[in-house]
């Protein structure tokens, strides 16, 4: 009922922006166009909430109630990397769409791929090395984080983060299909992250429990990013940073196998956040992140000196 009620209210009061925008003239060829365009979105977005979803209704099935409960309580950390990703989304759709035509688009691309990457992976290592001291910080008279009862699921955790990071490649390689207009390729991608997520539940969680539901989540997010790089490629080839992100995936690689060697024997968190502040540092400059406010500043100059093109034609029917 909240989000009926927030989603009425949006609309009102955008309503007096769409009745003054509006005309009723009619493209058949427009609407055609985006029928192909929009439907693929349906089944895609379906199997999208399956990713996200379904891992705990499996897991429910496999193991038991207490279980489920440890898990999404840890799961829900994951929030700090979605977070991230959820704001590139937001910036990073308006962005590719306004520069898609530009000489050096497909370069500026490349390079936002690698600065996400590399912020991603400074969040990465930073929680990481400091999750388990995190959740144990009291707030108050509310308790801690997650409560004390689900600290034992802690070791989740950077398989979820590394999951939504693979979420944000696969969002920002999502370029190439909205250009070139391929959507229809999008049920196929999402269809089988999902597929991998339930083979990889029903196979992992019995063996290894909790974890093996993080690492479903983690291969299916991985796979729709392996998916759709082959596809945007065979469309939209772009000459993303090889070398650079393989070394940021690196620092990764040992960030995370820090984190169990340090769940298992407790380093200091003075020792920690010097080893983190290392990678993050090394991150960085490998990633070159402290660029970034100046290659969009300068891309949003550029765009801005050039001349706004002619109104579209419509066609009247």
């Amino acid at each position: 009922i909240s989000n009926f009620i927030a989603s009425f209210i949006t609309f009102l009061l955008l309503l007096t922006v769409i009745i003054k925008n509006n005309s009723f003239s009619y493209n058949k060829e427009l609407i055609g166009e985006l029928k192909r365009f929009s439907l693929p979105y349906l089944p895609a977005a379906l199997a999208s909430m399956a990713v996200q979803v379904i891992n705990i209704p499996i897991m429910q099935y496999l193991t038991d109630v207490k279980t489920v409960g440890i898990y999404n309580a840890n799961y829900k950390l994951g929030i700090f990397m979605m977070l991230v990703v959820s704001m590139f989304e937001y910036a990073w759709r308006p962005f590719f769409l306004n520069n898609a035509k530009e000489p050096d688009a497909k370069a500026l691309f490349a390079k936002v791929l690698t600065i996400f990457i590399g912020a991603a992976s400074v969040i990465f290592i930073l929680l990481s090395f400091t999750i388990e001291d995190l959740i144990k910080i009291p707030f108050g008279s509310r308790g801690y984080i997650i409560g004390q009862k689900y600290w034992e699921g802690i070791y989740i955790v950077p398989i979820i983060l590394l999951a939504y990071m693979f979420l944000g490649v696969y969002t920002n390689l999502l370029a190439g299909i909205y250009i070139e207009k391929k959507t229809k390729y999008l049920p196929f991608i999402t269809g089988l992250g999902a597929a991998i997520n339930i083979v990889c539940g029903f196979t992992l969680i019995p063996v290894i429990g909790m974890i093996g539901g993080a690492i479903a989540v983690f291969m299916s997010y991985l796979s729709m990013a392996i998916y759709i790089y082959a596809v945007s490629q065979k469309f939209y080839p772009v000459k993303y940073e090889t070398g650079k992100i393989l070394m940021l995936m690196v620092l990764n690689l040992i960030a995370f196998a820090l984190f169990y060697v340090d769940f298992s024997l407790h380093i200091p968190i003075y020792l920690s956040i010097i080893i983190a502040l290392i990678l993050c540092t090394i991150s960085v400059s490998i990633s070159g992140l402290w660029k970034a406010k100046m290659l969009f500043a300068k891309k949003r100059i550029s765009n801005s000196n050039i001349p706004p093109p002619e109104p579209p034609t419509i066609i009247e029917i």
